[in-house]
């Protein structure tokens, strides 16, 4: 905080949704799975697809089917740079 009110930052969700979606696009990886309105990501659907896809070893992959995998990249939220404080109003 600052002088009593939050301060601005970019969420680690969101900044980790960014990375991988430019990972997909840089790799080719289809978006094949719905994950919200009008948002799709890319899902190996079988365990020896997952074996070959840096995107879906690198961010996971959703908790269905036989390439069910966790994680391996944690993203924290990214603070306010503190030379950048006398810019927020």
């Amino acid at each position: 905080q600052h002088n009593g009110k939050s301060l601005p930052y970019i969420p680690g969700s969101s900044l980790k949704g960014k990375m991988r979606s430019l990972w997909e696009k840089a790799t080719g990886a289809r978006q094949n799975r719905p994950i919200g309105k009008g948002v799709s990501i890319h899902a190996c659907e079988q365990k020896a697809d997952y074996q070959q896809c840096p995107v879906s070893q690198l961010y996971g992959t959703l908790g269905q089917g036989d390439a069910a995998f966790p994680t391996r990249i944690a993203v924290r939220d990214v603070p306010l740079a503190q030379a950048s404080l006398k810019d927020v109003r």
